[in-house]
Formats: C-alpha cells, sequence, structure tokens
C-alpha cells in the first residue's frame, strides 16, 4: 500500500481499534443521534473520556454532526453515524461473539468480493501485490481464504480497489 493510502486508513483503523470507540459505534446503532454527555451516560463512563473517543470517531468521518445546541454557555454537538450499515458490518466482523452470523464465514465472502473487483478491474494479482508491499503468492492465500490478513492490508486492497471496507462487506453480505 502507498504510504498515501496509509495514511489515509490510519484514523479508520485507529477509530476500530479502541473498545471504548466500539462501544461508541454500538451504542450509536441502538440509539441514532447523542451528544457526548448521552453516550457517557448510557455507557457509564466519564463525559471527558467519553468526548476524547468522539472525537477520535469524528475525525475519522465515522460520525457525522447532526446540530449543535446551547446548553448553560456552551456549545454542545449531536452526532450520529454516517454509514449506519457499514458501521453495522464492520462491527459484526469484530464481534467474534455473534452466533446470528460467523464473522470467518463473513470474512471469507468479503475476499471473494475484493478478487471479483480485482479481476474486474483487470488488476493482476502481481500488480495488486506490489502496490500493497506483498508477495503475489501471499495476495493469492488470502484471495482463496487460505490465511486471514491483517485488518490494515483489507484495508489497502479495498483502497487501492476504489472502495471501502463498508462497501465490501455489504456486498459479501447479498
Amino acid at each position: 500500500m502507498s504510504d498515501r493510502g496509509m495514511r489515509r486508513s490510519e484514523p479508520l483503523v485507529r477509530s476500530l481499534g479502541h473498545p471504548t470507540r466500539v462501544r461508541i459505534l454500538r451504542c450509536l446503532l441502538d440509539i441514532g443521534t447523542a451528544t457526548p454527555a448521552r453516550l457517557a451516560a448510557e455507557l457509564r463512563m466519564p463525559v471527558p473520556r467519553v468526548s476524547y473517543h468522539v472525537g477520535v470517531l469524528r475525525d475519522a468521518r465515522q460520525l457525522t454532526t447532526v446540530r449543535t445546541s446551547r446548553r448553560r454557555g456552551a456549545i454542545v454537538h449531536h452526532y450520529r453515524l454516517r454509514d449506519p450499515k457499514a458501521t453495522r458490518a464492520a462491527l459484526r466482523l469484530l464481534d467474534p461473539t455473534n452466533v446470528a452470523s460467523d464473522p470467518w464465514e463473513n470474512l471469507g465472502r468479503a475476499l471473494v468480493v475484493l478478487r471479483t473487483r480485482r479481476e474486474a478491474q483487470g488488476i493482476s494479482r502481481e500488480a495488486l501485490a506490489r502496490r500493497l508491499g506483498i508477495t503475489p503468492s501471499y495476495l493469492a492465500r488470502i484471495e482463496r481464504t487460505e490465511t486471514d490478513p491483517r485488518f490494515t492490508l483489507l484495508l489497502g486492497i479495498a483502497h487501492e480497489l476504489g472502495t471501502t471496507l463498508g462497501e465490501v462487506f455489504a456486498a459479501a453480505e447479498t
């Protein structure tokens, strides 16, 4: 993956890499729109900690500001998920206890979607592997679902193919 592509994916990787942020995303899936104070109350956590993690999610473009309001002289931001369907798919993949769907099966279907998109774009396995900084044989094992790739590598593959993991997992579910 190019340095530029890696820099773009770092905020997304960071956003899913902390249990508090995962809890915030799950909470927003349930309640829709919320302020950091409401999220803190729902999660029974200190407001400053939740506010920090909401900021990381906002910077990673996982959240969008719906509106602002004034409360006791301060501006309060109301947030919602930017793409609830993609968030739900990503959280489903991250949750190994999810009995409704097997995350490894979802991953296998997502890898097939990525291979199909690569082939449809006429990109050779060797060319994509070179752009990602991996060997073609490793990419082949990933595409055949013989090995489980790192999350950052999945992000890189999706980025190089001009898509997002949310779109890939959504396509894999249909």
